[in-house]
This record gives structure tokens, sequence and C-alpha cells, in this order.
């Protein structure tokens, strides 16, 4: 599974996850995760994480105009 991909079809369900501190956190509308997609989120936890946080750093780092 390419966990990028994943994380898309989360976001477009509209499932909010954030890392606060070492945990990660999911928001989500209700019935919006199936079986499959929290089996999935438990087995590609850290990978996920991993993801979220490159994106946090990216979105932190200063721009240069």
């Amino acid at each position: 599974m390419i966990v990028s991909h994943f994380l898309a079809t989360l976001f477009r369900k509209g499932v909010n996850l954030s890392l606060e501190g070492d945990k990660l956190k999911v928001k989500a509308p209700q019935g919006a995760l199936t079986d499959s997609d929290k089996t999935t989120m438990k087995a590609e936890k850290e990978a996920m994480m991993s993801i979220l946080a490159q994106r946090q750093k990216q979105d932190d780092s200063p721009s240069v105009a």
C-alpha cells in the first residue's frame, strides 16, 4: 500500500489527521472510516505519522521571496 494515497483517500472522506507530540489524532465524520480503514491506519500508523511530520515541517519552514 502506498501510504500517501491512503492519506489522500482519508482526506477526501473528510478525515482530519494531526500530530500531537508522539500521538496521531484522528477526527472523522461519523461513518467515514470503514473497518478496513481503521485496520490500515493501525498497520500504517508510523508511516502516516512520518508523512504528516514531514508535511508539518514544510508548512513551518519560512518561505523565500
